[in-house]
């Protein structure tokens, strides 16, 4: 928050009017004219796209599609299929839906909704500009096919996923980058489920093995996750003992992760015999060294450094799963070779010769699974709207009943027509009547079914709230690269050359690596040494000794070049990438949006402050207030990065000509909307009393701490 001086102190009083005003402008009252829907009228129950077969593709090219390739009179024809079972729906429990949401409340919900952030002023502008009655549906496909929406769908799949940047020994970034290209190449839902489940070799040979690195070691909690994440069915207490709230038995789940036991994550050193005979020959070298010695210690940490990524692919073994030890029903004895078996639908037998993984992904996945499809549905649906079909969305039983049964039934054939098309499936919801409505604001019970008269009031996620405040503050953010290593970076072409190598070549790589090591911590201790010795002597004013110093401290740069160098070459080459184009000069590397960022934010971030997943189980995060909440929007570098002169956000009110068009950018950058009569004079008559610098920095502030900023209308 801004420093508070003297004469300010009765404007607190102000900002707290303001945020009230604006929150029952939000909540209570409809300011801004409504607009009636259109729609066409022509209505089928399917679309014209040909079906999907029963299992996926094996590949994908990589060519991003736009979504406009399927008419958009096939998507509104089955959007107003949708909406007229949703309509079926209200008439029989007795239901008014929602009035239709205005132009200026659909534009902000389908930024957020779609690209994970709010409009920039002159995105606003534009689209207000536009008098066609198909202005919302161009505005869809527009926002489906732009790089923001890549973005907020890998925020989506990567707290389904539990995606991390770094987990035990392996890389994260070779899966972060296979997601991100499987949303941007519009790569179908249940080809990328398959491609995960039968992945083998290195992660950045095939960045999808990385959903079973996630589980490193762990194959049975793997099975547990993949049943919930995919079938959306709980059985993980089975794995202990028969499920005591479901009908799953631990023989099932047990049945279940055979399919899969054999495949290996944890190190496979012996696997491969240049890399078993290198460390061989290192534990030779170093035996005779005592456990501290520099070359024992750092040869170690060469070799892991340079070679440990080498030592973790995912391969098949062909390995059987046996029961516990301490397995205590009739149904069979502990230790029992355990036979692989689905817990529902057709069995998938595995004939002999054929991969155990394969066979289950193709289970998993074939369109007659009873689960598979209704659970990404389902998913999708209470992305748009806030609530599923089918609650909770994870702990579906045989017994679940959607909320309207007949919308589900429909929504699960669309997404089979639609070949697991995501973008298109999106692209009917937001086409939808339903999804156009005002937001229920009244809070909803859980133990009650929903009925959709419209999408929920729903806080923003962390992501979106991040990624909107960065959307006032820097130019062109959907554009912005990241690391998303946290500054870990991978040479992946030479870990493929590391694997030609014989042990020898490796050993000399990995000798003069530990050498390099050994000689940069002698530099740094002698370093700082001399550098304690400079800064006592110009403490103690003694010239003669500080000139000593620094001339020790010439001979040792001298005597190190090497180090010296190599050290500079380093900066240079990350002052060149970080100040690769001129839109983010002195920007800080690390403002960019969510999904560019390491995996997940490290705590105390400001993501995690608001609610992300820390990714330890599907959909981790939260959207609870706290304490640090509210310090991060009034002291955090993200406000003051948005009060700079250079912000995106001061430029357009720099460009405003009156003090009433200044107000208004203020109101139309950060709530898409223009300041109403009330507001506008409670404002003005403040700025009278208040330098005007002053009183827009505090209005900018009061504004985004509104829930009508944070809130999805």
């Amino acid at each position: 928050m801004p420093h508070v001086t003297p004469h300010r102190r009765q404007y607190v009083g102000f900002l707290l009017a303001l945020s009230l005003c604006l929150v029952l402008c939000n909540l209570l009252i409809n300011t801004h004219q409504s607009e009636a829907q259109t729609m066409m009228a022509a209505k089928t129950a399917a679309p014209t796209s040909q079906p999907a077969t029963s299992q996926p593709a094996t590949s994908q090219p990589a060519v991003q599609r736009s979504v406009r390739e399927v008419p958009l009179r096939d998507i509104m024809a089955i959007s107003d299929r949708v909406d007229d079972l949703i309509t079926a729906n209200y008439k029989k429990h007795n239901l008014r839906p929602n009035p239709p949401a205005d132009d200026e409340t659909m534009l902000r919900r389908y930024y957020l909704a779609i690209i994970g952030r709010i409009p920039t002023y002159e995105e606003t502008q534009a689209f207000t500009k536009r008098r066609d009655r198909m202005r919302r549906s161009v505005l869809v496909d527009y926002l489906i096919d732009s790089p923001g929406y890549t973005s907020d769908m890998f925020n989506f799949y990567a707290d389904l996923l539990r995606v991390k940047s770094r987990h035990d020994r392996a890389i994260g970034e070779p899966f972060i980058n296979w997601i991100k290209d499987s949303v941007k190449y519009s790569k179908p839902y249940n080809q990328m489920v398959y491609e995960m489940l039968t992945a083998e070799g290195y992660v950045w040979n095939n960045g999808a093995v990385g959903y079973y690195q996630r589980d490193m070691g762990m194959p049975l909690d793997n099975m547990s996750n993949t049943t919930r994440v995919f079938l959306g069915t709980q059985v993980g207490c089975a794995q202990c003992h028969d499920h005591p709230f479901d009908i799953w038995t631990q023989m099932e789940f047990h049945e279940m992760s055979a399919y899969t036991y054999g495949i290996h994550t944890t190190n496979a050193r012996w696997k491969y015999p240049n890399l078993k005979d290198l460390y061989n020959k290192i534990r030779k070298t170093t035996k005779s060294k005592a456990k501290d010695d520099p070359e024992r210690v750092m040869m170690g940490r060469a070799a892991r450094e340079m070679l440990e990524p080498l030592q973790y692919p995912v391969f098949v073994r062909d390995k059987d799963l046996r029961l516990p030890d301490d397995y205590k029903y009739d149904d069979a004895k502990p230790k029992a070779v355990v036979t692989p078996r689905t817990i529902f639908g057709e069995m998938a037998e595995v004939p002999k010769g054929h991969s155990r993984p394969e066979v289950f992904a193709k289970w998993l996945t074939d369109t007659k699974n009873p689960r598979f499809t209704t659970v990404i549905v389902n998913r999708l649906w209470k992305d748009a709207f806030g609530v599923g079909l089918i609650e909770p969305l994870d702990d579906i039983k045989n017994d679940s009943v959607a909320s309207n049964p007949e919308l589900l039934e429909y929504l699960n054939q669309t997404m089979i027509d639609l070949k697991y098309d995501v973008k298109q499936f999106q692209r009917m919801i937001y086409n939808t009547q339903a999804f156009q409505r005002k937001a229920s604001i009244e809070q909803w019970d859980n133990t009650k079914a929903y009925h959709f008269t419209g999408p929920t009031l729903r806080r923003m996620t962390a992501e979106q709230i991040w990624d909107s405040i960065l959307t006032l503050a820097i130019e062109d953010i959907d554009e912005r690269p990241g690391n998303v290593t946290g500054g870990r970076g991978h040479d992946y072409d030479q870990y493929n050359a590391y694997m030609d190598m014989d042990a020898d070549a490796l050993f000399t790589l990995v000798k003069d690596r530990s050498d390099m090591m050994i000689r940069r911590r002698e530099f740094d201790n002698k370093r700082k040494e001399i550098e304690r010795e400079i800064r006592q002597a110009r403490n103690s004013k003694n010239g003669g000794k500080e000139k000593h110093a620094r001339s020790e401290m010439s001979a040792l740069r001298k005597e190190y070049g090497d180090i010296v160098d190599a050290g500079r070459k380093r900066r240079i080459n990350k002052s060149d990438m970080e100040n690769e184009d001129p839109r983010w000069k002195g920007v800080p590397k690390d403002m960019v949006r969510a999904s560019e960022m390491e995996q997940p934010a490290r705590p105390g971030h400001f993501l995690r402050d608001f609610g992300q997943s820390d990714r330890e189980i599907p959909n981790n995060g939260y959207d609870d207030s706290s304490i640090p909440q509210i310090l991060a929007l009034m002291n955090g570098p993200v406000f003051q990065r948005i009060m700079r002169r250079d912000s995106v956000l001061l430029d357009e009110v720099k460009d405003a000509k009156s003090g009433r068009d200044k107000l208004e950018t203020i109101w139309v950058s950060i709530l898409t909307r223009k300041p109403n009569a009330s507001e506008t004079s409670l404002v003005q008559s403040e700025l009278r009393t208040v330098s005007r610098d002053e009183a827009f920095q505090d209005i900018v502030w009061a504004l985004l701490n509104t829930r009508e900023f944070m809130f999805i209308q």
